[in-house]
């Protein structure tokens, strides 16, 4: 028989070592699926940006400053990375959104739109670039990067106006 004992014919002993070679490869197969799958999601969790900023909600100023180390290493696609993390930080920060790990931008725009502190135009290209960048694999352009650095500053410091007029009113915090 094939699988038996017994002497084999030359037909035979060809089924048994192509069923042993389809069994293995298909094995094969399996593993390296399983080994894909969990490198997909070990580098997906790595960069997710919504639970690491969690970390820089209370201190957006931190996320800031290594987007700029970043940036003065010459990675520029991990400037981006804090830059955006900064900026969202820093609208959490003055209430403009709630930052949460599983919200996506399309969320964070709309909120930024119907709060009203903070006009889209003034935050969009920021989205624009983390998401071609981001999801569509294009190269960080560094002076675009550079551009986003002055815009960020000139945002920061019309948030840090507004929250200290907010103070003033008895505001901040509630």
């Amino acid at each position: 028989g094939l699988f038996g004992g017994g002497t084999l014919t030359g037909a035979e002993m060809a089924a048994r070592w192509t069923a042993i070679a389809l069994g293995v490869l298909a094995l094969a197969a399996i593993i390296i699926a399983i080994v894909r799958t969990a490198r997909r999601k070990a580098k997906r969790s790595k960069e997710n940006i919504g639970e690491e900023l969690a970390d820089f909600t209370s201190d957006p100023d931190r996320a800031f400053k290594i987007a700029k180390d970043y940036l003065e290493q010459g990675d520029n696609y991990h400037a981006l990375r804090y830059l955006f993390i900064c900026l969202l930080a820093r609208l959490n920060k003055t209430g403009v959104i709630h930052a949460e790990p599983a919200k996506t931008n399309r969320r964070y725009l709309r909120e930024i739109a119907s709060v009203g502190i903070v006009s889209t135009e003034q935050v969009l290209p920021f989205f624009r670039l983390f998401n071609s960048c981001r999801y569509g694999g294009k190269t960080v352009p560094e002076e675009e990067l550079r551009e986003l650095f002055g815009k960020y500053e000139a945002l920061n410091g019309e948030l840090t106006v507004y929250d200290a007029r907010k103070a003033e009113a008895g505001e901040l915090g509630k």
